[in-house]
């Protein structure tokens, strides 16, 4: 090779070597804005590749591996994750994203307190980053600090005001805090930015149950089911509402349409049945009593259900049915007065006195001491004879308001 062509083999090596280095730059940048305009979509992988490209063209940019390793969270690869963070904490120790990052990737991996040092290290160097404010939330939620949580939920919303994750996590919290005004606070800007946001409505409606605001309930659930007429929860939640308001004939029919959907059968039947005594229709309260039994035996209605089923047999004296329904009721919560009064009483009326006794008694032991109460147990100990402590037990009731126990102490209690 002659020294002319030698030369111009040079210069062009050159000139390929300027030209690489003069559009390095801005190809970087443009698979960099490409990837942050995936991202913002939420399509991760699309981002992901086109930050990976960039980082081809310029390996060492903060930027771009910071992106690239929220776009490996966003899609729950921690482990790749992990190796990318490896690379920044070599490039940039101190950079305020790479902790922040660390520490979502630690409480992503449920290391709470870790986690939550890292993020503390981020906001230090950069108190604008509203996700490291976002994640010490969650980190604190989960560790229990709910007033710690929802002050960095405040934070975050403070600076990223449109970010619907942190008004729902916010919500979450203030309302484990019971302060349901605000997490509905937190729901009305989350449906002004999605509309058509099904969950919002439900939950909604349902913190509006919690401070009674049944007729708003009523409306929030509409809205959902009308967004999606499958949405058993809220079929379910807006019958509760119904009855609440006392539009019982409405409250069955969504009771109905959650169970054709499988939800809380247990649950809907007790409610109907419940709504159906409320319209003085006990042979169809009895029918959705039985079933919430019958699909649920354990369920947490199940000793109320029982409880109701003997009520209804004690007014219509069959009073030793009444009892096998309120003894069931007690296998299921032995801490109920109430069941253990009206047994008292049933068996009181099928003269079984020291049975009633026994239940009264325990009835007052569980905290139920009311006229009534030692009234009736009066009662029984003078039917046993037993005037010294029947009468005893009329006085206090008598002294508690009871006119039918002043009347039988004038009548049983001369000498006593």
């Amino acid at each position: 090779m002659n020294k002319r062509i030698l030369v111009s083999v040079v210069i062009f090596l050159v000139a390929l070597v300027v030209v690489f280095f003069a559009i390095r730059k801005p190809v970087a940048e443009s698979l960099n804005q490409k990837g942050l305009d995936s991202y913002n979509r939420n399509e991760y992988i699309p981002a992901e590749n086109y930050f990976k490209k960039s980082l081809k063209w310029k390996s060492k940019s903060a930027v771009t591996g910071i992106n690239l390793v929220k776009s490996l969270l966003a899609q729950n690869k921690t482990e790749e994750a992990g190796s990318f963070l490896d690379k920044l904490n070599t490039l940039f120790p101190e950079h305020p994203e790479k902790y922040a990052l660390e520490g979502q990737k630690l409480v992503m991996e449920d290391e709470f307190e870790k986690g939550i040092r890292k993020l503390n290290l981020a906001i230090e160097k950069d108190s604008m980053l509203s996700y490291a404010y976002y994640y010490r939330g969650i980190a604190k939620a989960n560790l229990n600090d709910l007033n710690g949580a929802a002050n960095d939920y405040l934070k975050a919303r403070k600076l990223d005001q449109d970010n619907t994750d942190i008004l729902k996590e916010g919500a979450i919290v203030l309302s484990k805090l019971e302060n349901f005004d605000a997490a509905i606070e937190n729901y009305n800007k989350i449906l002004e930015l999605d509309p058509s946001n099904t969950e919002a409505f439900l939950n909604r409606g349902n913190f509006k149950m919690k401070i009674l605001d049944f007729k708003g309930a009523v409306s929030d659930f509409s809205n959902a089911i009308s967004l999606d007429e499958q949405m058993a929860e809220a079929y379910f939640n807006r019958g509760k509402s119904y009855a609440n308001l006392g539009i019982y004939d409405k409250a069955i029919d969504d009771f109905n349409k959650a169970i054709r959907f499988n939800h809380k059968i247990a649950g809907a039947n007790y409610n109907s049945g419940l709504a159906y005594l409320k319209l003085n229709k006990p042979g169809e309260a009895k029918k959705y009593l039985t079933n919430c039994i019958k699909y649920d035996s354990e369920s947490e209605h199940t000793a109320s259900a029982y409880y109701l089923l003997g009520i209804m047999e004690m007014m219509q004296n069959r009073n030793e049915e009444a009892i096998k329904y309120f003894s069931n009721s007690l296998k299921f919560d032995a801490n109920r007065a109430d069941t253990y009064y009206n047994r008292g009483i049933a068996n009181g009326l099928m003269n079984n006195p020291q049975e009633a006794i026994d239940d009264l008694n325990t009835c007052l032991d569980l905290g139920m001491e009311s006229a009534d109460v030692y009234f009736a147990l009066g009662v029984q100990k003078i039917s046993m004879n037993n005037f010294a402590d029947g009468c005893s037990n009329l006085k206090t009731s008598a002294e508690m308001g009871n006119q039918r126990a002043a009347q039988m102490r004038v009548q049983y209690c001369k000498n006593y």
